[in-house]
C-alpha cells in the first residue's frame, strides 16, 4: 500500500466530500506536449460527480514515467497519477479573452495559430472544471 503525503491526503479528502469519483485509463507512452522532446505515460482521467463528469487527457512528468535506475536500461513505470497530480493541475480559473491569455503567457505574434489552440484547450477544460466542481471552486483552488 502507497504512503500518501499531505498534499495527496488533501486530494483524496476533497474528492471524498464532494462526492466525486476519480478514474484513470492509461492511453500509453508518448509525447503529451506539442514540443515534448521525451515520452511521457500519458493518462485519461475522468471525474463524476453526481450525473456531471469530465475527463481529461493527463501526460505525467518524465521522472514518474521512466525508472532509470535499472540495470537493463530505462523502463517504463505505470503508476498511474494521483488525484493530487491532476487537481493541482486543472484550470481553476478563468482564463479571460485571448488578448489577456496570450499577453499572461507571453505568446508571440509568430505563435498565433498555437496560442488559439491552447487557448480554446485551456477555455474548454476550464468550462468543464467549472460544470463538475463549480459550487466548490474555492476548496479546489486550495489543492495546488
Amino acid at each position: 500500500m502507497k504512503v500518501m503525503n499531505e498534499y495527496e491526503n488533501k486530494a483524496e479528502e476533497f474528492l471524498d466530500k464532494v462526492g466525486a469519483k476519480m478514474e484513470v485509463d492509461y492511453c500509453g507512452y508518448m509525447k503529451h506536449f506539442h514540443d515534448d522532446k521525451e515520452k511521457r505515460n500519458v493518462w485519461d482521467v475522468t471525474f463524476t460527480r453526481g450525473n456531471r463528469l469530465m475527463t481529461v487527457r493527463f501526460g505525467q512528468s518524465i521522472n514518474d514515467s521512466i525508472d532509470k535506475r535499472s540495470s537493463w536500461g530505462p523502463t517504463i513505470k505505470k503508476n498511474p497519477p494521483t488525484a493530487y497530480d491532476v487537481l493541482s493541475c486543472l484550470t481553476k480559473d478563468d482564463p479571460g479573452d485571448i488578448d489577456e491569455f496570450t499577453s499572461e503567457y507571453g505568446y508571440t505574434e509568430g505563435e498565433v495559430s498555437e496560442a488559439i489552440k491552447t487557448y480554446n484547450a485551456v477555455c474548454k477544460e476550464y468550462s468543464d472544471v467549472r460544470r463538475v466542481f463549480g459550487d466548490v471552486m474555492d476548496e479546489l483552488r486550495e489543492i495546488q
